[in-house]
């Protein structure tokens, strides 16, 4: 076993360290070290793993319903959930959490896009005389032309 004080190798019949005269009878072997270690590296720690499943699902609205202004209202907290989940211990969590900032932030992107492109399009119908400007009031687009 090791010394948990120097981690020099000793006996495991000794009591004490020779080395730095640690108290070695209450000392965990190698093997229960190294389990532990490993247990601890992929537990979850709070609420990061319960962040990192919210910001994917959220990424995932984002993105989908992007074409609806969805992402308007969920990519910022799938963004921000994300990035809280990227703490989690966990290697898979970990990952979750970055697939779903990824997909959070593609969707804020297109939502944007298509809420500009859509706003654009209403103004040229109405500058053309395609539409009534009422169809703008419905929207909260206020467009005075020359006025």
């Amino acid at each position: 076993m090791f010394c948990r004080i120097c981690g020099k190798e000793v006996a495991d019949d000794v009591r004490f360290c020779p080395y730095c005269g640690a108290d070695l009878s209450e000392q965990m072997t190698e093997e229960v070290v190294d389990a532990v270690e490993a247990t601890s590296e992929n537990d979850d720690n709070g609420p990061w793993k319960v962040f990192a499943l919210i910001g994917f699902i959220l990424g995932i609205v984002s993105l989908a319903g992007s074409l609806f202004f969805i992402g308007l209202t969920t990519g910022v907290p799938g963004i921000v959930f994300s990035i809280l989940g990227k703490k989690s211990n966990n290697p898979d969590r970990q990952s979750q959490a970055a697939k779903g900032l990824k997909l959070s932030i593609w969707g804020l992107i297109v939502s944007v896009v298509v809420y500009i492109v859509f706003i654009v399009v209403l103004v040229i119908l109405v500058a053309n005389g395609t539409i009534d400007k009422e169809v703008l009031d419905f929207f909260g687009i206020d467009v005075n032309f020359g006025a």
